[in-house]
């Protein structure tokens, strides 16, 4: 097999780096976006909530969004006492449709600061490209719906109101299928009242490229074989800093070395991450050329050696190992670059190390059980994710159902959901548009036959914080997905060290 040229500069011309300050502490807010040194940061002061159109009574019934009226005869879908920051507003209607006015009310004022409809995402100065964006797709081939989505962050400080003038009721294609995710704080220090008058342009900007930390030592590993059922040691310190890139450019891919090449990380000498490129990187179901990009993991399947790069910062405090395993029958080829930063500090009473959680690989599903992606146990946050589905062309159950059920330190109600397992990237009805991206979830899916959907989403800005542990589960059954369909999937976060 032909070697490929070196992997010395795979991500020299992409990568903007980010100064950063010499004492990492915790953000709230906007800052939360851009921020990237300080991901591993655990603030258990702040909360994730997430408001929707899940339906109470369980089952498929997930398109009512709004129950309730206010004074002035608007239905509320969102409303929040304290202080806090709105991350994420996704809702998908029908075009032929009555159209939606959605208003957003901040910090007790009578008028709204900003009022906009499903068409102004992605057009108008307040919801700029590419934190903003909206895409049309057909249900059943012949209904159009409008997917909008807005990452756009939406600071409190003593309330926040969102409303839609019309009730979101109603299957196709009425229905609200739509969601909030926030985060609430103990205190609104540090936070300023939205503001659409502000300048969002410059932070959607600092989204047209990759973000990334600065790495002032990089180890280069030469593209070279991997024979089968080997491991090769990529990096190896001894004393404190931080990782800031891994990338690899893998010669000849195809989909099973997705799940069949594997890294594993050793932090202060416990390994706290096994993963498969397949969901490290985000794209556990390879199945077009594309080149995908979030705000801090790409993809390039468009090269001859396929090229990966995940930027997430991972602080160690005596020790490192990284650790590149080929678990499957053939050798393979591929190169490496990991980045550390030796500048940063960390204070360890809060910084969490990077961990994963156990990898779940391809499992049939079983009726009226949820699908156990991934559990972190102890105090930390959850970072990003990567879930997968397979054998979704069995009408009418598997196009995209199963929910996100996400629990937070508490089994009996998830702290986050979502109205079809594709609605926790934002994509709405968007199965039958494949590679699709944004700055935080990227989606692909298997052209030939419609059979499976591979989907990344980024949560470092609003970080599912945890006390005790957090388990991210499918939900399956009923009308949620048929007996012969499969999952698979993996969660990674931060934990706090217990000393």
């Amino acid at each position: 097999m032909r070697k490929p040229a070196l992997f010395v500069t795979v991500l020299a011309s992409l990568v903007g780096a980010v100064a950063v300050a010499d004492v990492v502490t915790a953000k709230h807010g906007a800052a939360r976006l851009t921020d990237i040194a300080a991901i591993p940061v655990v603030d258990l002061g702040s909360r994730i909530g997430y408001v929707g159109s899940i339906s109470p009574s369980g089952g498929n019934d997930d398109w009512n969004w709004g129950e309730v009226q206010d004074e002035n005869g608007e239905w509320i879908l969102f409303e929040d006492f304290g202080a806090g920051c709105v991350y994420n507003f996704t809702q998908h209607r029908g075009e032929t449709v009555e159209v939606p006015v959605f208003r957003f009310y901040f910090d007790g004022e009578a008028k709204p600061r900003l009022e906009v409809r499903p068409k102004d995402f992605g057009y108008v100065f307040e919801l700029p490209k590419p934190l903003a964006d909206a895409f049309c797709a057909k249900s059943q081939g012949t209904r159009p719906f409008r997917i909008v989505r807005s990452f756009v962050p939406m600071e409190y400080r003593t309330s926040c109101r969102i409303t839609s003038s019309i009730p979101l009721r109603g299957h196709s294609p009425n229905g609200g299928w739509g969601h909030v995710m926030y985060h609430h704080y103990d205190s609104p220090e540090g936070l300023s009242t939205y503001d659409p008058k502000r300048d969002v342009a410059s932070l959607a900007r600092a989204f047209e490229r990759p973000l990334g930390l600065s790495a002032d030592e990089v180890k280069t590993t030469e593209s070279a074989a991997l024979p089968a059922h080997s491991e090769r040691t990529l990096f190896a310190s001894d004393s404190r800093g931080a990782l800031v890139e891994t990338s690899l450019a893998v010669a000849g891919f195809d989909r099973t070395m997705a799940t069949n090449l594997w890294l594993a990380y050793e932090f202060d000498g416990i390994r706290t991450a096994e993963a498969p490129i397949g969901t490290f990187f985000g794209c556990e179901i390879p199945s077009t050329k594309v080149h995908f990009r979030t705000a801090l993991i790409d993809v390039d399947l468009t090269a001859d050696a396929v090229r990966f790069s995940n930027r997430f910062p991972m602080p160690f405090f005596k020790a490192c190992r990284v650790v590149l395993m080929n678990r499957g029958e053939d050798a393979l080829v591929c190169g490496a670059r990991i980045g550390v930063n030796r500048s940063l500090v960390y204070d360890p009473a809060v910084t969490g190390i990077f961990t994963a959680s156990k990898y779940y690989p391809r499992t049939r599903n079983k009726q009226r059980e949820n699908a156990r992606i991934g559990k972190l146990v102890g105090r930390g946050l959850m970072a990003y994710g990567t879930i997968s589905g397979y054998d979704f062309a069995r009408s009418p159950w598997g196009v995209c159902e199963g929910d996100v059920r996400c629990f937070v330190d508490d089994m009996t109600v998830p702290r986050v959901q979502s109205d079809g397992s594709e609605s926790w990237g934002s994509w709405g009805w968007g199965f039958e548009r494949g590679g699709s991206m944004n700055p935080f979830s990227f989606y692909d899916v298997l052209q030939d036959q419609h059979v499976g959907w591979s989907e990344l989403r980024l949560t470092y800005a609003d970080a599912y914080f945890f006390r005790r542990f957090v388990r991210f589960d499918l939900e399956h059954g009923a009308m949620n997905d048929h007996p012969e369909s499969s999952s698979s999937g993996q969660i990674f976060g931060y934990l706090l060290q217990t000393r």
